[in-house]
């Protein structure tokens, strides 16, 4: 069975052979996960020019150490920094997420994002810019995500996608939206805020995975760089639109499965009561997708158990990291 990094490989070459030689990429938000995963595909894809092809910015300066031992240099975002650069092409990453929430308050939360996109679509407007990539959420499309107060994050989730749009159609910029639904992978948030994150560490430090919710959990599961690299795979070969993440749906008890049999120990227990009364929770991606972009060009997203062993392998390495910096 090939692996996550070996399916990358693949659908890095193909990308780069789209690549135009004169491309300048700008990864905006390149310090999250989603960032750290597609700024170290450019970097397999670019090698010795990525410093003049692509721009990495973020809130503050700083490094994204990556698990390859490369570090890359990421710079705080100013109008005066983007505009010397001249992107072509904009990946717009860059949003408080709903970890953030709870921090601040919601007119604070709110303020901080409308800033956010008002950026981007400054950036939008550059005359250099030719292309304009940018992640959302299934959250958008909540019952709730009309209300800024009662659901902040779906609310500006849904701004995003018709501004963002809206803007590209002004200008003549090709356009690309991604929902992402529910993603595995490296560079992974730790903590317990996504359940395979939670899944897997438990398995790790007791041997068993409680699993808390009565109701069925259905999710849709796709490796986080390989949705970025199909999304930018569709942009240059001139796909426009709003596109969902695809990948596999699985229900939570399948999904910890998976994490079992995958475990070095392969003894793990799970443990779990259904209450059938209780309705299923499920948040899982829609067509279409982006992953039918890769279906049309012989390539494929990995299987949810070549998921599972990536994003273990990264925890695995991402704990010995913590412990080494102690």
């Amino acid at each position: 069975m090939s692996s996550v990094a070996e399916n990358s490989e693949l659908l890095e070459n193909f990308l780069k052979q789209l690549l135009p030689s004169n491309v300048r990429i700008l990864v905006n938000g390149a310090n999250g996960w989603l960032g750290k995963n597609i700024s170290e595909s450019l970097w397999n894809i670019l090698g010795e020019d990525f410093s003049s092809q692509v721009l990495l910015t973020g809130s503050r300066n700083g490094s994204l150490r990556m698990q390859t031992g490369s570090q890359l240099e990421i710079h705080q975002w100013t109008e005066e920094l983007i505009e010397g650069f001249k992107p072509t092409h904009v990946i717009q990453l860059a949003f408080k997420t709903r970890d953030h929430a709870g921090d601040i308050s919601n007119d604070e939360y709110v303020s901080l994002n409308e800033e956010i996109i008002k950026r981007a679509l400054w950036m939008i407007s550059l005359p250099s810019t030719q292309g304009f990539l940018h992640t959302s959420s299934g959250a958008a499309l909540g019952e709730t995500a009309t209300d800024k107060f009662t659901d902040p994050y779906g609310y500006l989730k849904r701004v995003e996608e018709s501004s963002y749009s809206n803007a590209c159609e002004q200008y003549g910029k090709s356009y690309l939206g991604v929902r992402v639904w529910s993603t595995t992978g490296r560079y992974i948030k730790t903590g317990g805020l996504f359940a395979i994150e939670s899944l897997i560490s438990q398995a790790n430090s007791s041997r068993s995975i409680n699993i808390g919710s009565p109701g069925e959990v259905w999710r849709s599961y796709a490796d986080a760089s390989e949705i970025l690299l199909a999304s930018l795979i569709a942009l240059f070969s001139g796909t426009q639109g709003m596109f969902n993440s695809g990948g596999t749906t699985v229900e939570i008890s399948e999904l910890a499965e998976v994490v079992a049999s995958n475990s070095p120990s392969h003894e793990i227990s799970i443990i779990r009561i259904l209450d059938p009364e209780v309705g299923a929770n499920v948040y899982t991606s829609i067509e279409p997708s982006i992953e039918q972009i890769l279906k049309a060009n012989d390539l494929a997203y990995s299987s949810l158990s070549q998921q599972v062993v990536n994003t273990m392998q990264y925890l695995t390495w991402f704990g010995n990291q913590e412990n080494i910096h102690r």
